[in-house]
């Protein structure tokens, strides 16, 4: 209806106006914000903040009839706080000591039930959500998966290689694994590996 000013002003309006939400809702908003600022740098994270909205308005474009709000956009960016600061604790109710990294899997938890459960509108704010998500984590995520599996074949193949016998006796078979208290010489001659037993 020419109410331009509608594709920002929603993006700054709770879900309900209550001094005291808007209070913490801010607060926590802007802590995010700073760290995620100190961390990047202010490009990236005004890149991070703008892909996250136009994402955001794409969903009502996809949709026109479907209710679009700023709610799975905040969590996108409370994913990233998480993702990067997993061991910073928030008290809840002031009392409860809890790790970020915790909240984070229930947001991710509770989207993925969102996925399945609600309205259109909904899906597709956490599809924008994730997706921006993985705009900026998903090569990191990715990388680390890499690093992670050659570690794996690493340790394996290391494990792997201590399980294999360092001296066996030609004659007998007879080996430091079977065997640890036994004694093995080698020929000066030909090199070969014997035990005690047969190395006369």
């Amino acid at each position: 209806g020419g109410e331009w000013w509608r594709l920002l002003s929603f993006m700054m309006i709770s879900r309900t106006m209550s001094a005291l939400w808007l209070f913490f809702a801010f607060y926590i908003f802007y802590m995010i914000g700073n760290a995620l600022e100190e961390h990047w740098g202010t490009f990236r994270f005004n890149l991070f903040l703008l892909s996250g909205y136009l994402l955001t308005i794409l969903t009502a474009f996809i949709s026109p009839g479907a209710i679009v709000t700023n709610t799975y956009f905040l969590g996108c960016v409370f994913l990233a706080f998480a993702t990067l600061f997993p061991h910073i604790e928030f008290r809840l109710f002031f009392i409860l000591p809890v790790k970020v990294k915790w909240l984070g899997w229930l947001t991710v938890a509770i989207y993925v039930i969102t996925l399945f459960t609600a309205d259109i509108g909904s899906r597709l704010g956490v599809l924008a959500a994730f997706t921006n998500y993985l705009i900026f984590f998903g090569k990191t995520f990715f990388l680390n998966f890499k690093a992670e599996n050659r570690r794996k074949a690493f340790v394996a193949e290391r494990t792997e290689a201590a399980a294999q016998p360092l001296h066996v006796c030609t004659e007998c078979g007879i080996s430091d694994k079977s065997d640890p208290s036994q004694h093995f010489r080698y020929c000066s001659s030909c090199g070969t590996c014997y035990c005690d037993k047969h190395i006369s």
